[in-house]
């Protein structure tokens, strides 16, 4: 047996394949995997996979080891959070290629479909509670996104008659599913809200991890002293230092402090433009550090964040949305597409994009 054949090793039990990959001469570190049985038979017990007698394997052994030290370090590589050094677009204009969508009945099937893409656009209808999420998870980046309201509310989070309710989640962490919020609809992460009158709002969303173990963000930030009608703090520049733990939220610094659950609410210093027409959201996330500016404004800071890292979701909470772009831009440096001159650039070159694919 050469020094390779000792550092693979297979079993296959219950519907599982485990690798143990060893770094033999250097590191000598071990690091597991657990992946499907791609042959869908549990015929052997664990032995190395050359040398010793009486192995039984349901494909040569070697082959099926080495497939499955190349899945290993595919789904390793993907599992570390990644950080643009380039503009990113995660929405193409075309499709949600890099997406997967969820929602709470239906889990990984859109059988209403909820999340589509036409003439350039996300849509997301609203009918479910659920989301759409990156398959990558994402550190130190600017995420930029341009959303406006559809039409319609649904029963779903009891949107009937009321704001019309969405959000951006930044550092989504755990399995699917997994956040107390919507019994299970969410993932625990920090939500920037897009909520009429409530737009650029920090939540706290907790949950589970796969262990059953609690995932409980936080964050600290700078607030005006008095909290709201509900408990919560309200950012303000300099103010009092303030920490979140588990549940919470903080306001955008400007929110109408007699803001209620309204259709098309308003406040009079809101920083969202006024319904059907289109908004700008950058979420600039610089490690446990992240800054909400809504149509160029600053408009919410936290600092202290956990969790940092991992997926962005486009949340589907019973109202109909749009997006036209989502994409990520480097922390180090401003980019094409950064400017309102860019902006309308960008789009002229999407809708021409658009109608030549048509043609």
């Amino acid at each position: 047996m050469t020094p390779q054949d000792r550092a693979f090793g297979l079993r296959l039990n219950s519907g599982c394949a485990e690798v143990l990959i060893h770094t033999f001469e250097s590191v000598g570190k071990a690091m597991r995997k657990i992946f499907p049985d791609p042959t869908g038979r549990q015929t052997c017990t664990w032995l190395p996979v050359i040398g010793r007698r009486g192995f039984r394997a349901p494909c040569r052994p070697m082959a099926l080891s080495l497939w499955l030290a190349v899945m290993v370090a595919h789904a390793l590589a993907d599992s570390e959070p990644f950080t643009p050094q380039e503009p990113i677009r995660l929405f193409n204009g075309r499709d949600l290629d890099g997406f997967y969508t969820w929602l709470l009945d239906t889990k990984r099937e859109d059988p209403r479909q909820v999340f589509t893409v036409s003439n350039g656009m996300i849509r997301i209808s609203g009918e479910g509670l659920g989301y759409l999420a990156t398959k990558k998870e994402y550190l130190n980046y600017r995420l930029v996104a341009e959303f406006k309201w559809g039409k319609t509310n649904w029963h779903w989070g009891d949107r009937i008659g009321k704001a019309r309710d969405s959000g951006i989640f930044l550092h989504a962490i755990g399995p699917d599913g997994n956040s107390h919020d919507g019994r299970g609809a969410f993932m625990a992460a920090i939500e920037c809200n897009i909520f009429q009158g409530a737009t650029g709002d920090l939540l706290l969303i907790r949950g589970n991890a796969a262990d059953g173990s609690l995932i409980a963000p936080r964050l600290s930030a700078e607030v005006v002293e008095q909290p709201d009608a509900d408990g919560w703090f309200t950012w303000r520049k300099g103010g009092q230092r303030k920490n979140l733990e588990r549940v919470g939220r903080l306001n955008w610094f400007a929110k109408d402090s007699h803001w209620n659950d309204r259709l098309d609410m308003r406040g009079p210093r809101d920083a969202e433009r006024p319904y059907g027409e289109w908004n700008r959201i950058e979420c600039v996330c610089d490690g446990d550090h992240v800054q909400i500016l809504l149509n160029e404004k600053l408009v919410n800071e936290a600092f202290a964040l956990f969790p940092a890292r991992g997926k962005i979701l486009l949340q589907c909470e019973g109202s109909e949305i749009f997006f036209r772009r989502v994409e990520l831009l480097p922390m180090n440096k401003r980019t094409a597409g950064d400017t309102p001159a860019d902006h309308r650039k960008h789009h002229q070159q999407l809708a021409g994009s658009l109608q030549r694919n048509c043609e």
